[in-house]
């Protein structure tokens, strides 16, 4: 058998597809790899209930689910959170931000690493959360006033949902505020994730090349968004999907076709 590799990769975006889907190709290649011995990785800024959502099918197809932008790694079939990093957000800060959201209206969800949490505070939800988003954002989960106290010693990101003229403007004066503590990353024109500084879907990475004990040449990573640019910077072996941020295309060393194409089934089997 060849080295064994390492295939990352990101799903809004980029594994899915445009319907939220793993295509029937994407499928058969992620199948093959892993039957040849391959360490096949979801990296997500998606919370745990959120990935499970378009992934609960093919969970098994993976052998490690980065979640919360590299605050969570989960080994799926040793069934075991790998803590990496100390990763847990005060409850008082997240009580901030929600103070802060409350005036400018949106949604704050704060994450554990197997719950969600919401936080709601519209004026016009049309301009905070498109159409195709709703649903997900009205699932009956827990407010997160009624956090229990292990729920808020256990947080490791906030994720922040905003009309879309107050995101950048948001992002700029939360970096200046607390930029030196937390990690603050746009993930759409509506939201911004708050993790703890130094914090990643890289540094989750890394550590997972560590534990299998991968080669830096035999490591691939696909993606598309502004949680990704890390990782394609850093490897060799990085793919943007054309419907990417620029700045991802700019950072990685290929650039290939959308999330609707075969491009990935394609080098993922010309690699195994």
């Amino acid at each position: 058998m060849n080295r064994k590799k390492m295939f990352a990769f990101d799903l809004d975006g980029t594994l899915l597809n445009s319907e939220m889907e793993l295509s029937k190709e994407n499928i058969e290649a992620l199948k093959e790899a892993r039957k040849k011995g391959h360490v096949l990785v979801m990296a997500t800024g998606r919370n745990y209930i959120y990935s499970q959502m378009p992934m609960k099918e093919h969970w098994g197809l993976f052998d490690y689910y980065i979640g919360c932008n590299g605050a969570i790694i989960h080994s799926i079939h040793e069934r075991d959170v790998i803590t990496y990093k100390d990763n847990k957000i005060p409850f008082d800060f997240v009580m901030d931000i929600i103070h802060e959201v409350r005036k400018i209206s949106g949604t704050v969800q704060v994450s554990t690493e197997w719950n969600v949490f919401v936080g709601y505070y519209f004026t016009d939800i049309d301009t905070v959360i498109p159409t195709a988003n709703k649903e997900r954002f009205f699932d009956p989960f827990q407010s997160v006033f009624d956090m229990k106290e292990e729920d808020k010693a256990s947080i490791i990101q906030i994720s922040v949902h905003l009309k879309e003229h107050n995101v950048k403007k948001y992002w700029e004066k939360w970096n200046k505020e607390f930029g030196d503590v937390y990690e603050l990353t746009i993930t759409s024109k509506h939201n911004i994730d708050i993790n703890l500084k130094d914090i990643s879907k890289l540094s989750a990475m890394k550590e997972i090349v560590k534990i299998e004990n991968i080669l830096y040449d035999d490591v691939f990573v696909f993606g598309d968004s502004e949680n990704d640019i890390k990782g394609l910077e850093y490897f060799n072996n990085t793919y943007a999907m054309e419907n990417a941020l620029p700045q991802a295309k700019q950072a990685a060393k290929h650039v290939i076709g959308s999330n609707n194409s075969k491009d990935i089934a394609k080098i993922v089997l010309k690699n195994i």
